[in-house]
């Protein structure tokens, strides 16, 4: 195969979250379609965004603004808290995600959203952002879970998570492959939110799972 040849197949890039906790994102060229999912913050830590610019340049991207769509997982900080920087430079890139996740995410920037209105009035920077953000959610695709959109060739959907209220896994399924990215689920009903549910005849080639408690014993269950 050509080297031209390979920079048009499918690639993933985990370039938050794939070896921690925080800062989940996840870069993809798929289906011929260049998709973020999510969009985190790492806490506690000097580098707090996912690494967006190395994943453009791996994609051959100028800039976040040719992304042809983000989806978001749900509207936890380690998966949404970085938002602000992506919708920053694509503040016109479609949005999708269930209509909790969209409400939960604006009340969770908000506080990003004032400290950076709060800029002196010789850089206005803080207030673009700001506008892109509110702009970006309130145009937001808001998704019932089951219901199948599109973004291109690609068919998606979103699954019941658990987790917390709104919480999805995002299934997207090209003419060639299919893909499951779970986010942060759970397995069984909670007192707000009942367990992750999928389709028993769901087909996924590739499966990208939350695992931060893997190595955890004291979450094992008797079979």
């Amino acid at each position: 195969m050509k080297d031209g040849e390979k920079t048009q197949g499918d690639v993933l890039l985990p370039i938050g979250g794939g070896d921690e906790v925080g800062a989940s994102s996840l870069m993809l060229r798929f289906g011929g379609r260049r998709i973020l999912l999510d969009a985190g913050r790492r806490f506690g830590s000097f580098r707090v965004h996912p690494r967006y610019d190395a994943a453009c340049s791996v994609l051959g991207m100028d800039g976040l603004w040719e992304l042809d769509a983000i989806l978001l997982s749900h509207a936890h900080g380690d998966h949404v808290g970085s938002l602000d920087r992506v919708v920053g430079e694509a503040p016109i890139v479609s949005l999708y995600a269930t209509r909790v996740t969209l409400e939960v995410t604006e009340i969770m920037l908000a506080e990003v959203l004032l400290r950076r209105s709060c800029v002196p009035k010789k850089d206005a920077s803080g207030l673009l952002v700001r506008s892109a953000v509110e702009r970006t959610l309130s145009g937001g695709h808001p998704k019932d879970f089951g219901e199948a959109f599109r973004i291109g060739p690609i068919s998606a959907r979103l699954f019941g998570a658990g987790h917390i209220p709104g919480a999805a896994m995002i299934h997207l399924e090209s003419p060639s492959h299919s893909l499951l990215y779970t986010g942060d689920f759970c397995d069984f009903d909670q007192f707000t939110v009942r367990g992750c549910s999928l389709p028993e005849d769901l087909e996924v080639d590739t499966l990208i799972a939350e695992a931060t408690y893997e190595e955890r014993d004291d979450f094992a269950t008797d079979s």
